[in-house]
């Protein structure tokens, strides 16, 4: 762009990520201070919605990675979360619905207990419907156990309801 002052021709735009901060003119158009245009994208990951997937920093298990107000680092779900809906109440977490680690998508998330996010993880055998099924069923536990995949012990304390307690 030039000057019209000095006749200096300036390699600086207006950001394109609406910051209103003058960034520099690369070969592939403008960029702010080096770092990608857009944070994250859509993209059909099979759930009812499109995710958004987060573009910059991840972690080693690819969780998104922000730099929140106060220059710190944070999960950019959890950012994503309390943009949309608030705090996040201490004690809880932040699980992805969708089951996309680097989703930042608000609609996608829900706060949760650190055992309820476990049960719904990767390595959990059970979900609800299998719980209310334990529950209301007539078989024996060792014929559950055996059905579900999981110690005969486990189908007892679902059914004492030690165990999901939160899911009556």
């Amino acid at each position: 762009m030039a000057d019209a002052d000095s006749g200096w021709i300036s390699n600086h735009a207006a950001c394109c990520c609406g910051c209103g901060r003058e960034s520099p003119v690369g070969e592939n158009g403008i960029a702010h201070h080096g770092r990608k245009a857009h944070r994250w994208t859509e993209a059909d990951r099979g759930y009812e919605s499109a995710c958004h997937i987060w573009l910059l920093a991840k972690t080693y298990n690819g969780y998104g990675v922000e730099r929140s107000v106060d220059r710190s680092k944070r999960l950019a779900h959890r950012l994503a979360y309390e943009r949309a809906h608030g705090p996040i109440p201490w004690r809880l977490q932040v699980d992805h619905l969708c089951r996309v680690r680097e989703c930042v998508n608000a609609d996608h998330l829900e706060l949760v207990s650190p055992a309820e996010n476990v049960r719904r993880g990767k390595g959990s055998k059970l979900t609800h419907s299998d719980v209310r099924q334990i529950r209301l069923s007539d078989e024996k536990q060792h014929e559950i156990a055996e059905r579900f995949q999981i110690s005969q012990g486990h189908v007892s304390r679902i059914r004492s309801f030690k165990v999901w307690v939160d899911l009556a």
